[in-house]
């Protein structure tokens, strides 16, 4: 011990110990030759004794004069012996020595110099103070690193190991705690402002004692505060060390107590606190709980009375399991029928889709038959068919006809999603007390997620082939267009000379009504005189043969 180093000439003082610091104080008579034992003694073994994460401060004073060092060096060393060169080896004075270590947290560990100093200071100080400067070093988790022997032990957070003892460590024997879920289900089930956010009770259920009675004291306090907080509907420490408690089961229980009067129930309160709250816990477990200790105690002092709580608390819990088995299963096979009929539904959709598509089809296929054919076999020529304009009209039909189609896909890839959330959110309003949404999402999702596979691909597949109609057919009155239109005009050859327009009338009107009948009058004399000539040749020469 630190100590030792100066008892054996000097009186101690003043020697305490706590998160942040190690404190002693000594002083004594001694001549100039022993104070300069206790020099030499101090700089040979201090160094040896004090963590390199920590920082100290010495202070020697002899004869009304002080030094103060913060190293063990050469040139410190030489300063303090300054106090004894204006004095004989022999001549006596008062000696005090001032020793303080400022204790720092270096990779989740905390110098530990007389752990049974250290655990008067955790007895002598008030529980929640404590528990507040530990909450501010202890991150996740914290191992004190003592200077002197203590036998191992740890908890869910904390731990003791003697320096060296690098085997040790946090929650190596105890299931890792999800902290996280155990305090959003105190949030939802307990409340106090007394606890720090961040422990516990298996923080402090230490897995052996640690040899030193008021740190094995001070946890199990300390298990047991937290313990019965947990369990509470409201709880509350005063700076007295009493617990104001409620509990609010069947019946109300409420009542204070000071924490020393609960340690005969401190086991039992733990393990309340861990079955509720563990591995598994939920709101039900501690209802439960609460009910259960409503029924059998009117105040928690009484609960060492009645060890066939924890055993009532289980036995009530496979009751309702065994209740809620009935109501599970015909959750879950009506969660199987909705699945089955949102299946249904989805190749509904896909019929629906192939219906609508094939209409569309049907349409485009009828208006090409009615109005392009019938109307083109009405010119009886084959390039009316295939003119330039029925090529727009077939053109702009499909664009809009394509347009309907991609939204109705749309549409019903929209109408999925919107009855897929209907039915998750449906479930877990209804069914959340019996089960929990994860378990919900994981029945939905894979169902969700295949199905909408399929009718994506179904819809995406015969778009495709509406697609393919659409060209074909834009295509084949292209090449329609190509092959008789065109021929047709290559084949007519150059275009009719036009006459010259008469003013005051149009051209047109005056060729087709004064041009033709002077040409008629022109031409009938003389188509008649040849024809009455030749009639006369061929009969004079009939009359010679005779």
């Amino acid at each position: 011990m630190l100590s030792a180093l100066f008892t054996s000439r000097l009186t101690i003082s003043l020697e305490e110990e706590r998160f942040d610091q190690y404190r002693l104080s000594a002083g004594g008579n001694c001549t100039v030759s022993e104070a300069r034992i206790i020099v030499k003694d101090a700089f040979e073994r201090l160094h040896v004794m004090i963590s390199l994460r920590d920082r100290f401060s010495l202070t020697f004073g002899y004869d009304e004069d002080s030094k103060g060092i913060t190293d063990f060096s050469e040139t410190s060393h030489a300063l303090v012996n300054e106090l004894f060169e204006l004095s004989d080896e022999d001549d006596a004075s008062r000696m005090s020595v001032e020793f303080v270590v400022h204790k720092t947290v270096k990779n989740q560990r905390l110098s530990l110099y007389v752990p049974a100093l250290f655990g008067v200071y955790l007895e002598n100080t008030p529980t929640l103070q404590v528990l507040k400067v530990l909450a501010g070093r202890i991150g996740e988790n914290l191992v004190f690193e003592c200077m002197t022997p203590i036998l191992t032990s740890s908890s869910s957070s904390i731990s003791f190991q003697s320096i060296g003892d690098t085997g040790a460590g946090t929650g190596k024997q105890q299931q890792i705690v999800n902290r996280k879920y155990v305090f959003d289900i105190f949030k939802d089930n307990s409340f106090s402002r007394s606890l720090p956010d961040f422990f516990v009770p298996q923080d402090f259920n230490l897995t052996t004692a640690t040899g030193v009675a008021e740190i094995d004291r001070f946890f199990k306090k300390t298990r047991t505060l937290v313990s019965a907080i947990f369990i509470s509907s409201t709880a509350e420490l005063d700076e007295n060390e009493k617990l104001e408690y409620r509990i609010c089961g069947y019946k109300t229980i409420a009542g204070v107590v000071p924490l020393v009067h609960l340690d005969d129930a401190a086991d039992m309160l733990y393990k309340m606190a861990t079955w509720a709250y563990g591995d598994g816990g939920n709101a039900d477990k501690i209802g439960l709980s609460r009910n259960v200790l409503s029924l059998y105690i009117t105040k928690l002092q009484d609960l060492p009375k009645h060890p066939e709580i924890l055993h009532a608390i289980h036995s009530n819990y496979q009751i309702y399991l065994k209740e809620n088995v009935e109501s599970y299963l015909e959750v879950k096979g009506k969660i199987a029928d909705i699945l089955i009929d949102a299946v249904k539904k989805t190749h509904d959709l896909v019929d629906s889709f192939v219906d609508s598509l094939k209409n569309g089809i049907l349409v485009l296929l009828t208006f090409v038959l009615t109005v392009v054919v019938v109307n083109g076999l009405k010119d009886t020529n084959a390039s009316a068919i295939f003119s330039p304009a029925y090529i727009w009209v077939v053109v702009v039909l499909c664009l809009l006809m394509s347009i309907w189609v991609f939204v109705a896909r749309s549409s019903a890839l929209s109408q999925f999603d919107r009855a897929f959330d209907s039915i998750d959110e449906l479930l877990k309003r209804n069914y959340h007390g019996v089960l929990q949404s994860t378990e919900i999402d994981d029945a939905l999702k894979p169902v969700r997620i295949s199905n909408r596979e399929y009718l994506s691909v179904q819809s995406r597949r015969y778009v495709k082939v509406w697609l393919v109609i659409v060209a074909l057919l834009i295509a084949g009155f292209c090449v329609g267009n190509a092959i008789f239109v065109q021929a047709s005009l290559s084949n007519s050859g150059a275009p009719p000379l036009q006459t010259p327009q008469v003013p005051g009338a149009p051209a047109a009107e005056k060729q087709s009504t004064l041009v033709p009948d002077k040409v008629e009058q022109k031409n009938q004399p003389d188509q008649a005189k040849p024809s009455s000539r030749l009639d006369r040749r061929v009969n004079l020469r009939r009359s010679k043969s005779e």
